[in-house]
């Protein structure tokens, strides 16, 4: 394992840069992992951020999304003035999180990296909507700086956040304290940072603190020089318990701090280097999580030549859900080595192909591995070989897949095998049917609400493919009423949550009744398909 030695400045840049990695892991393997966060603070954000601003969605999304500015607290952009914004987005909570026209929100933008803290990891799979690639202004932080407006927001109220250990009461209220940190003194601001981060990493049992960090945390609290503080926990870390450690050291990797307060943090690190002391490797866990992110996938992805006779073995003996975990890695193994070399092998393969396990997770795996395939075929002849292979593959989400790409390279043909794949009663029939809907056939819509009432609504039943599809037909609504001059569609029947695909029978009769009103009136568009179109992805 190699060694990190510490330089705070260049750590930070650091972690921006393997949470970027991370993320690029996830859109591309599958046995790849998810990330629970640790968010960002909101006075964190204040200081960091290049964006702070009461946005409305005039054009609605889900990766990205557009806006017009209605009030900006901080940065250059002009008001009134439209920007994109990219969402950050998580494999078990909001894979494609909608936006839709007219709802309003409080955000922090950054230009470049945003704050993304891995806490821990978990498995998961690849998820095809993220490899969309729209550009975008401005990305806000993962798990936090980004707040619903209530009074234009119908879908889920975002938590008020907490500001200095307090509760915030209303948006109003959290701009006024933005504005009042904005205003103070270097050294407030490194006082009013500190006090919050060790509010957050100390004073409490939650994070693995001990009856002597909370009591020194209480001590701390009462200190208004941030030199004294930084001083004190210094000490405090350095005494011969390595648990007291690790979340001192958070705070410090943190910040942001003043220059004059970084510096004198900096040479205290420079002091431990003498020392060379071995807790010092991967004295954090967002690099001791990155690097196992990292070797996890290395395994999987670093195909052993002398293995590659055997792969046509692999992937007819094993499964993607194999219980051995070692044979479904080999099975893994064998699927990224045909798609990158023989893709015309792995679609016959896959038009055979049915899923093993009857999981809620792993009833729509032939989304994501047809749609990884065709994706990733870049020489065009033989995608459409791979494509019409798929066509008349026996898992139908490997089968609609096919249609949908399809449908990027000859439009009539590709709308023709959709209208055959209506007919389903799952999620592949709700695949096909948003994706006809997109194309401008308001039978797509009809078909889509009718397999709402008919698919399951329990999350773990449902799926994130499922769910992720209505989310999808509601901004596809959201951008039809507004470019029709129509009233934007009730969305509650349609928002999902961990425990519901659907929020009660009366919101379900409240979209069918939307639709039935005016589905004579509106003219169905998708201002993205054109942009996606191009890219060849769906």
């Amino acid at each position: 394992m190699t060694k990190f030695t510490i330089n705070l400045k260049a750590k930070l840049k650091a972690i921006a840069m393997i949470s970027c990695i991370l993320f690029g892991f996830l859109l591309n393997s599958y046995n790849t992992f998810a990330s629970k966060i640790d968010a960002r603070l909101w006075e964190q954000h204040t200081l960091q951020s290049d964006l702070i601003a009461v946005i409305e969605c005039t054009l609605a999304g889900g990766s990205v999304t557009e806006f017009k500015i209605i009030n900006i607290i901080k940065g250059d952009e002009k008001l009134h003035s439209n920007i994109r914004i990219k969402n950050n987005v998580s494999y078990w909570g909001r894979q494609f999180n909608p936006t839709l026209v007219g709802e309003r929100f409080l955000i922090t933008g950054f230009k470049n990296n945003a704050p993304v803290d891995i806490y821990s990891m978990s498995s998961g799979g690849a998820v095809p909507l993220w490899w969309r690639n729209l550009a975008y202004d401005y990305k806000i932080p993962l798990g936090s700086g980004f707040l619903a407006i209530k009074e234009y927001n119908q879908q889920n109220s975002y938590h008020l956040p907490r500001w200095q250990d307090k509760p915030v009461t209303s948006t109003d209220e959290l701009i006024i304290y933005i504005k009042s940190l904005l205003n103070k003194s270097a050294q407030e601001q490194d006082l009013q940072i500190l006090h919050s981060l060790i509010q957050k990493y100390m004073a409490y049992d939650w994070h693995h603190t001990t009856k002597e960090e909370q009591d020194l945390a209480k001590e701390l609290l009462l200190v208004t020089d941030p030199l004294q503080i930084i001083r004190k926990m210094w000490l405090f870390m350095n005494q011969d318990i390595e648990s007291r450690r690790y979340n001192i050291l958070r705070i410090f990797e943190q910040g942001p701090f003043s220059q004059h307060l970084q510096k004198n943090i900096d040479n205290y690190f420079q002091e431990l280097k003498t020392h060379n002391y071995d807790w010092l490797q991967y004295h954090s866990f967002y690099f001791k999580d990155a690097q196992e992110v990292t070797t996890q996938h290395s395994a999987i992805s670093n195909i052993d030549k002398e293995q590659i006779q055997y792969f046509q073995k692999y992937l007819n003996l094993y499964s993607e859900n194999d219980k051995n975990y070692g044979k479904q890695e080999l099975w893994y193994k064998a699927f990224t080595h045909f798609r990158k070399h023989e893709p015309i092998y792995l679609s016959q393969y896959l038009s055979k192909w049915t899923p093993t396990s009857p999981d809620w997770n792993d009833k729509a795996k032939g989304y994501e591995f047809a749609s990884s395939l065709i994706f990733n075929t870049k020489d065009l002849k033989i995608k459409r070989q791979v494509i019409n292979k798929l066509l008349n593959s026996v898992d139908p989400h490997v089968r609609v897949t096919a249609s949908v790409y399809l449908t990027i390279y000859n439009k009539e043909q590709g709308e023709k095998e959709l209208a055959k794949n209506l007919k389903l009663n799952n999620g592949a029939g709700l695949y096909a049917a948003l994706s006809y809907a997109r194309r401008g056939h308001k039978l797509g819509v009809n078909r889509a609400l009718e397999l709402i009432k008919l698919l399951p609504t329990e999350y773990r039943e449902a799926g994130n493919f499922i769910i992720n599809l209505k989310r999808r037909l509601l901004v596809l609504l959201s951008n039809s009423a507004k470019s029709s001059n129509l009233p934007q569609p009730p969305t509650e029947s349609l928002q999902t949550t961990y425990k519901s695909a659907l929020n009660g029978s009366a919101g379900e009769q409240d979209i069918f009744a939307w639709w039935v009103s005016y589905k004579d009136e509106i003219k169905l568009l998708d201002p993205w398909l054109a942009g996606l179109d191009k890219q060849g992805i769906d």
